[in-house]
């Protein structure tokens, strides 16, 4: 290697000296090759040094090592780019070069395979929002303490339109800032990014895999509906108007469905009448629309078949089941449902009934139903992980699940006037499932003891409170009743 400052002449004929350094060297196929350095000597003294090594790695067949890796991402485009050309970096670590706005483009499109349009929209608008607060356009300016600093001052604006002297005129509202649920989305996405770049080996490591996420405030923000007030909201909402695109009757039903099956807002927009299989009693949600991006195949009872079978009969397998709305107006459809049925939208203790809530309902009536703690890590697909004897030795069957599917609440059909009718004579104002309290009280006061199974009215003790069961040999009332965060998440 040679370091050495060229010289040339001016239109005058004056000589002068370059003010960079040139290093010449020869590289993997032994061509002399002369690239412009820096104008400080003993930077263009160390970038000869590290060319040498490169050259030594490329004829070795043999990548960068961590300390030539994290030198080459810091380089100028242009030296990277010389280098490209000269044969001594591959595509790959020329993208380091790459603007971010070029890498978000390629991410979008590896994001875009076995994910919703819904989802790479969002997490690309988190990551790009997150270059703009920070200001960073290439891989080197990524800063860890500047993305969590940015992040921790994202507030929530809301654009209008408005009419000033006969034109529209935009303007940003304000909301405040956001939740640290969001906060923590926004970080999620951008380390995902990064994570992706080092995945594909356009870097060597993520800036930001260090950084953990805000820690959220230890409060319920989300109730369960008893039975009673499930009862009361399909009732009211079969006789309530149309609201946001969908009848009464369709919402109940979507209502009924939700609590029975525990499918999120997004699962719920997904399925068409092909995704029900009215033989086995099942219902699919498509893997890219599932939370853990794993198909769910979720059982139903055999008499709700039935009804579904009839209420989708004038509809083709590849008609939308539900004719919902939005998600954000998902919500306020069911708001303006429970209104209508009477029940407070947010209780004493500040824990909101959004839309979520139904499958926390459903985690509740496994619960009370005396379901196993399997069964209903099942029904809710929820994982434990931590727990290698539940999770590896303990097996569920399918008619185990079936038979705690079939022994959730008897819910009404909405619109049924057998429905009514027990609800008028007071069959379900206890909220325990028939067929179950005995059971219950079997369990709790003993295995020895063999209570027969129940044939007739149930009359509880007057001076006893309703009884909900809780899991074996325990018995406890709506009062006591805390909901277990691993089934309510």
């Amino acid at each position: 290697m040679r370091l050495f400052k060229a010289t040339y002449r001016d239109r005058n004929g004056n000589k002068h000296e370059s003010q960079k350094w040139y290093v010449d060297f020869s590289d993997h196929q032994q061509i002399r090759q002369r690239i412009p350095a820096f104008a400080d000597r003993k930077n263009s003294k160390l970038f000869g040094e590290k060319i040498e090594k490169l050259v030594v790695c490329k004829m070795n067949t043999e990548p960068p090592d961590r300390d030539l890796s994290e030198w080459l991402e810091q380089l100028p485009q242009r030296l990277r780019s010389k280098l490209a050309k000269i044969g001594l970096l591959d595509k790959r670590r020329v993208a380091a070069g790459k603007t971010l706005s070029g890498h978000l483009e390629d991410f979008r499109k590896s994001l875009g395979v076995g994910n919703t349009q819904v989802h790479v929209k969002t997490a690309c608008s988190r990551v790009r929002r997150v270059f703009d607060a920070c200001g960073f356009l290439y891989w080197s300016d990524i800063s860890a303490s500047e993305v969590k600093q940015a992040i921790s001052k994202f507030r929530k604006t809301v654009q209008t339109v408005n009419i000033k002297k006969g034109r529209k005129v935009k303007e940003s509202k304000d909301l405040g800032e956001i939740s640290t649920k969001s906060k923590n989305y926004y970080l999620q996405a951008f380390q995902q990014f990064c994570r992706w770049m080092v995945q594909d080996h356009r870097a060597s490591e993520s800036p930001v895999e260090h950084l953990d996420r805000l820690r959220e405030p230890e409060t319920e923000h989300r109730r369960a509906l008893n039975f009673e007030e499930v009862c009361s909201l399909l009732e009211a909402t079969e006789k309530a108007p149309t609201r946001f695109g969908m009848a009464g009757h369709d919402r109940a039903v979507l209502y009924l469905l939700a609590v029975e099956t525990g499918l999120r807002v997004r699962e719920l927009q997904s399925l068409t009448i092909s995704s029900f299989d009215f033989k086995h009693c099942t219902v699919t949600v498509q893997a890219e629309y599932c939370k853990n991006r794993s198909r769910a195949v979720q059982l139903l009872k055999d008499n709700r078949a039935l009804q579904l079978k009839e209420f989708f009969t004038n509809k083709t397998p590849k008609a939308k089941a539900f004719d919902m709305p939005s998600s954000y107006r998902t919500a306020s459809m069911l708001k303006a449902d429970l209104a209508g049925a009477k029940i407070p939208y947010e209780d004493e203790a500040g824990r909101k009934a959004d839309f979520h809530c139904l499958r926390h309902s459903l985690a509740t009536a496994l619960d009370q139903t005396g379901a196993s703690l399997k069964e209903r890590m099942a029904i809710m697909r929820h994982s434990d992980r931590g727990n290698l004897t539940l999770g590896t030795y303990s097996h569920v069957q399918v008619y185990d699940l079936k038979r705690a599917i079939e022994n959730l609440p008897d819910y009404p059909w909405p619109g049924t006037i057998q429905s009514q009718q027990a609800r008028a004579t007071g069959t379900y104002d206890t909220g325990v499932v028939p067929g179950v309290f005995a059971k219950c009280l079997a369990k709790s006061h003993g295995e020895n003891q063999n209570l027969p199974e129940r044939t007739g009215e149930v009359t509880a003790d007057s001076d006893i409170e309703t009884p909900v069961f809780n899991g074996p040999g325990r018995i406890r009332t709506y009062d006591q009743w805390i909901m277990s965060p691993l089934l309510c998440r």
